[in-house]
Formats: structure tokens, sequence, C-alpha cells
């Protein structure tokens, strides 16, 4: 091979979540979230999210189950009735 082409584009890519198990405390969950969204907010959380060679996370934000159904669709799943 000599050549290397875009075959497609696509996003936003997800780069990870944060996922809760079904009747993870609602209350406990929340706290986390905020925790977590404050650190990678602040200075010392930003520098170290954000280090190329680490996770490049430049901020975070929250989503539901249906972000993922451009990408269901793309691999040929059925999007989930809500």
């Amino acid at each position: 091979m000599k050549k290397v082409g875009i075959v497609a584009v696509v996003g936003p890519m997800p780069n990870d979540c944060i996922a809760f198990a079904a009747g993870f405390p609602k209350d406990l969950e929340d706290k986390i979230v905020e925790a977590i969204k404050a650190h990678i907010r602040s200075p010392e959380g930003y520098a170290l999210w954000s280090r190329p060679g680490f996770y490049e996370w430049y901020d975070v934000a929250e989503i539901d189950d249906s972000f993922y159904d451009s990408y269901r669709a793309l691999a040929g799943y059925p999007i989930p009735q809500r």
C-alpha cells in the first residue's frame, strides 16, 4: 500500500464517557458528575486532562443515550424507542 486517503468523515466522535449502572443513586451520580466537570474546568484539571498523549479533554458535556443514535445507524444497529 502506497497511498492513504480519507474514506469518510463523521463527527463529533465521543472520546470517552462516564456512565452509571441502572439503579445507581442519582444524588451520588450528580455529585460525581459535578466534581468531574469542576476538576476538568479548573486550571489544574485542564493542565492534566488536555495534555497531548493523555486524554486531550478540553471540556466535558452531559449527553443522553440519543447521542449515540447516529453511531448505531452507521453500524446498522436499531435506534432504541424512547
